[in-house]
């Protein structure tokens, strides 16, 4: 669950996968906000992600 307001960067450190049906590699990252759920698929056994809860508005 994430705070209010907030949403989720991804970042891809390795490998390849696919949230929410988007593509992504190596170094690539996704905004994403206004969902409750994420579906992620690897692509790669070494496939790492780093997911961030981040404020969306700066007040």
């Amino acid at each position: 669950m994430h705070k209010p307001g907030n949403g989720v960067y991804v970042f891809v450190i390795n490998g390849e996968v696919t949230i929410d049906n988007t593509p992504l590699g190596r170094r690539d990252g996704l905004g994403i906000w206004d969902k409750n759920t994420l579906q992620i698929t690897s692509g790669s056994q070494d496939a790492e992600v780093l997911l961030m809860d981040v404020p969306m508005m700066i007040s």
